[in-house]
């Protein structure tokens, strides 16, 4: 997704910001930190999540929803904190 909304970002396109440099040095800062994030928050965060409503007595369908929703927003949440702490520290955009 992060690629992808890369790529058709048109704003950057027209101000001449975009280069494929630019987007691997992105990627050399984003990746690392969103599989490390993936294995410690999001996957964890479903898992026991799920496992908490199903044993409520959720059905499994709501569970896993509610689940998924709780993980990405945890996860989008921390990689934003990632994104500010980047754009204090060393001036980088992402």
């Amino acid at each position: 997704m992060f690629i992808a909304t890369r790529l058709w970002d048109k704003n950057s396109i027209e101000k001449g910001k975009y280069a494929a440099r630019e987007l691997i040095g992105d990627l050399i800062y984003f990746t690392p930190v969103a599989l490390t994030l993936a294995l410690i928050i999001y996957y964890p965060v479903v898992f026991f999540l799920s496992k908490y409503l199903l044993a409520k007595d959720y059905k499994v369908t709501i569970s896993a929803m509610l689940a998924q929703l709780g993980a990405f927003t945890l996860m989008a949440t921390c990689l934003n904190i990632y994104r500010i702490i980047l754009r204090r520290k060393i001036g980088k955009e992402l």
